[in-house]
């Protein structure tokens, strides 16, 4: 039986295949744009991958790829957690 933890992982790690279209091992501006097609402003994408890039190489690998997700999913959790009182 795979732990919580385990499940958590297996999904990033779809996630991040998602993303990196080319199959190189890194997510980059490019690859997020093919993928959000617009719904997101190219200033917005810019933005985001520049604060996830703690190596600032330009590009995520799966651990960035992952922290940022993490801090994203709390923020939903902590933001809609707020209007149910």
């Amino acid at each position: 039986m795979m732990s919580s933890m385990g499940k958590t992982d297996a999904k990033y790690q779809s996630m991040f295949k998602k993303f990196d279209k080319d199959g190189s091992g890194f997510i980059d501006n490019a690859d997020v744009k093919k993928l959000v097609h617009g719904a997101i402003s190219d200033d917005k994408i810019e933005k985001i991958m520049g604060y996830a890039d703690k190596s600032k190489d330009g590009k995520l690998d799966y651990n960035e790829f992952k922290s940022i997700m993490k801090k994203i999913e709390m923020a939903q959790k902590f933001l809609g957690s707020k209007g149910k009182k």
